[in-house]
């Protein structure tokens, strides 16, 4: 591989014990290298050529008491060759640091001191972590590096907090391990001279390869160039008019689930309001695959089924990236084998097949289905095999955990009235009970009968329902409501505008055709006032809610906490992290304390114009990520670019068109 692409920011990490002088004779004298003495195990002729030939390198020798006479002669030298960087660690051997800075005085050079602490097991606390950038800096450093090991999120997003202004240019801080590996790019965009990456064999757990660098570091990959305020309809409507008007799509939440009774139920049913999306239409497109006619009439989705138990079903079932269709096809495919004694394969594309369907298959299990998911990497993934087992359909006690998703309690809400014995479901812990009650209520509309015993106390947050047996959905016409999820992007970007001093100050936004109390979980919402000012948020049962509450939080003078990030790891994206990547890559501070995400919100963050190339996001394909970063990104006046986009067609297709932008191609 030919290293003269290489963005100069990248570091390449070399410790192959094969190394010799010939192995880099290809590799560009601009190239920054690490060498890893302790790992390439030179000898001294070979070192003293390599840094000859190579002058712009750090090398590094971690040694400890039986090796340090060797790792002080090879420093020594390659001070002595002109070594651009010295890496030592803070707790080497004794009198190691001090011989080191010593040469360096003595022979007037150019080489630069590393003085590093590393913690290999785990993530010390960030009290400790800035007692160890203290150290580090009381000793002399030019540079110094703190790398701890991350086991989660929460623990990687502790070492980018020691990242301030003030250390621009002399801080390399990151998180080791897969959990922290989004840290060693982040780091850059925070003011980290360059970033570590193998060539061969990775010299730390976590580290990128400079291939995957290279790619996260091109701008070519960012072809979307987010616009700023100024350049947006809406909020140009807003200042000139005072006011702007914008109506929503319905909600898929809401859809999904009507289709699925519409297509459980024998007739024709019309549900009104009914606008498309990649979600919906993955759910559109089972529902004509097991024999029902679906016909999208100008917003009225008239759909006629044979009824459930005529559907013409292959043995494999698709269910597109919806995460909500795959976990209410899996009890009716259940449903379904217990009547025909077929085993059914449902499997799901792209970021679907990333999500750990765990706790979806063991409540499954539980209720006598025998599922044979994919594993891997210790989780249980799509594709998946249900059949019916013996005991399915025979249990009249059942208990599933909610803790995770609701999901699998709504797939389980719509089949329990199809069975022949009346069930007592208890759900503990349910997480977004609101999107249980969105699917009593649809099922309900459609003729279901289900009895709710609500019992929430401090120590117990359990719910449960009685189904009555031998239920028949019956062909309904009936009305989908607004979205609350999308009209959320729009209300953050009209409060936005509209603060003080915003470009529509003062000015208002009506949301046409949404209404107020319903069942929906992201109307919490409407909790904020909209003033910009500090706020605390319990997301525990809005989740979808975080990036947009992440947005508004940036650009509010103090701090911000958002409660539930527990429920952000098995999203579109791991959204806990790709909040934390993406907005400190806009130079908001953020961090995990315990269930809650903090944002130090700065509505002045950008008045410095400290970035001098653009900004290059990620939205991780995630729908919600990239609407967020694109709210974000029209108010901070830079020059933010993102990676895709089309990923919004999941669920607000029209989001572009709505706000008034026009998506620029690089």
């Amino acid at each position: 591989m030919s290293r003269k692409a290489l963005d100069p920011r990248i570091c390449l990490s070399i410790g192959e014990p094969a190394l010799d002088e010939a192995w880099l004779s290809n590799v560009c004298k601009t190239d920054l290298l690490e060498i890893r003495g302790d790992l390439c195990r030179l000898k001294d002729e070979v070192l003293e050529a390599l840094v000859r030939e190579h002058p712009n390198m750090i090398f590094t020798y971690r040694s400890g008491a039986s090796d340090s006479d060797v790792a002080l002669r090879q420093m020594l030298l390659a001070v002595r060759r002109g070594a651009k960087y010295i890496d030592i660690d803070a707790c080497a051997p004794a009198g190691q640091l001090e011989a080191v800075k010593d040469s360096i005085t003595k022979c007037d050079c150019r080489t630069k001191l590393i003085i590093s602490r590393h913690f290999f097991d785990s993530m010390p606390s960030y009290e400790a972590l800035e007692a160890a950038f203290s150290e580090c800096s009381s000793l002399g450093a030019d540079l110094v590096k703190i790398a701890a090991l991350a086991h989660d999120t929460a623990e990687a997003a502790h070492i980018l907090r020691l990242y301030t202004p003030e250390r621009n240019g002399r801080l390399l801080a990151f998180a080791m391990g897969d959990a922290g590996q989004f840290t060693r790019s982040v780091m850059l965009d925070l003011g980290a001279p360059f970033t570590y990456c193998s060539l061969g064999d990775a010299t730390a757990p976590g580290q990128y390869t400079a291939s995957q660098m290279e790619a996260l570091l091109d701008a070519g990959n960012y072809p979307f160039n987010a616009p700023k305020a100024c350049e947006c309809a809406l909020i140009r409507e807003m200042h000139e008019n005072g006011a702007a008007r914008r109506s929503v799509p319905c909600s898929k939440s809401i859809a999904q689930r009507a289709i699925f009774a519409a297509a459980i139920a024998r007739g024709r049913s019309v549900l009104k309001g009914f606008t498309p999306c990649d979600d919906t239409q993955a759910a559109i497109d089972f529902a004509s695959g097991c024999g029902c006619r679906v016909l999208d009439n100008a917003g009225r989705l008239e759909m006629t089924s044979p009824g459930i138990d005529e559907w013409n079903l292959n043995t494999t079932v698709e269910c597109g990236e919806s995460g909500l269709l795959a976990r209410l096809l899996m009890p009716l495919l259940a449903y379904r084998s217990s009547r025909d004694g077929q085993t059914y394969t449902l499997q799901g594309t792209g970021t679907l097949n990333g999500r750990d369907m765990k706790e979806t298959v063991d409540n499954l299990r539980a209720a006598g289905v025998e599922c044979i998911p994919q594993y891997r990497n210790g989780g249980e993934f799509l594709p998946v095999s249900i059949r019916a087992g013996e005991g399915f359909g025979n249990k009249t006690e059942l208990t599933l955990s909610g803790r995770d998703s609701s999901q699998i309690v709504s797939g389980f809400l719509m089949m329990l009235p199809l069975l022949n014995e009346d069930t007592h479901l208890l759900v503990q812990e349910p997480a977004s009970t609101p999107y249980i009650w969105l699917t009593v209520d649809t099922i309900q509309r459609f003729g279901i009968r289900v009895k709710t015993d609500k019992n929430v106390s401090e120590t117990c947050r359990n719910v449960s329902f009685t189904i009555s047996s031998g239920q028949s959905y019956a062909a309904v016409e009936t009305e989908i409501e607004s979205d609350w999820s999308s009209a959320a992007f729009l209300k953050a970007a009209a409060i936005l505008a509209s603060r003080n001093g915003g470009p529509a100050e003062g000015a208002e936004l009506v949301l046409e055709g949404i209404k107020t109390g319903t069942s929906q979980a992201d109307e919490g919402l409407l909790q904020l006032s909209g003033e910009l000012k500090p706020f605390i948020f319990d997301a525990t049962d809005c989740p979808d809610l975080f990036p947009v509450l992440t947005a508004l939080a940036a650009f509010c003078p103090g701090e911000s906490r958002i409660k539930g990030v527990r429920r952000l790891a098995h999203k579109e994206s791991n959204r806990a992290e790709s909040i934390i990547s993406e907005w400190s890559k806009l130079g908001f501070k953020l961090y995990i304390e315990d269930d809650t995400l903090v944002i130090a919100g700065d509505s002045g963050v950008f008045d410095g114009h400290r970035y001098d190339r653009p900004i290059l996001c990620s939205s991780h394909n995630d729908h919600r990520i990239a609407m967020a970063l694109i709210i974000t990104a029209m108010f901070t006046g830079q020059d933010v670019r993102l990676d895709d986009i089309s990923c919004i067609n999941k669920s607000f297709p029209n989001f572009a068109s709505t706000l008034g932008i026009q998506p620029q191609q690089k």
